[in-house]
C-alpha cells in the first residue's frame, strides 16, 4: 500500500464532493470547498492511494496580535478501511512540517474524548 501525501488542488474537487460524509463530518458543499481552496491560509493535506483519497488533515495558519504565527489543525480523518495504518499520524506530521515552512511557531491540535 503506497500512500501519497499531497495538498488539495482543483483536480481533487469532484472527488471530495463525492466522498462527502464518508470522510468529512458532513456533506461537502461545493461553494464552501471553493471558498476554502481560495483562501491561502487554509490548508488541506490529502492521503491518496492510487487515485482514491483515503484521508485528510485540515488546518489554518493564523495571526494573533500577541503571538507569532500559529498553525491550528482543525480536523484529521481517514476512511475506516485505512485506519490503524499510521496515516493519521503521518498527515499530522506533514501538516506540522508544512506549518514550520510557513514560519509557524506552534501547532495546535484539538481532540474529542
Amino acid at each position: 500500500m503506497q500512500v501519497e501525501y499531497q495538498f488539495v488542488n482543483e483536480s481533487h474537487f469532484q472527488q471530495l464532493i463525492e466522498l462527502g460524509d464518508e470522510l468529512f463530518d458532513n456533506e461537502v458543499e461545493e461553494e464552501l470547498l471553493k471558498r476554502f481552496l481560495d483562501d491561502e491560509r487554509h490548508h488541506l493535506l490529502l492521503a491518496v492511494i492510487g487515485d482514491q483519497i483515503v484521508g485528510f488533515a485540515s488546518g489554518l495558519d493564523y495571526i494573533h496580535p500577541d503571538k507569532k504565527l500559529q498553525l491550528f489543525i482543525n480536523e484529521v480523518s481517514v476512511l475506516e478501511t485505512y485506519q490503524s495504518k499510521g496515516i493519521r499520524r503521518e498527515l499530522v506530521r506533514r501538516l506540522v512540517d508544512y506549518g514550520k515552512s510557513l514560519k509557524c511557531a506552534e501547532a495546535w491540535v484539538t481532540t474529542v474524548v
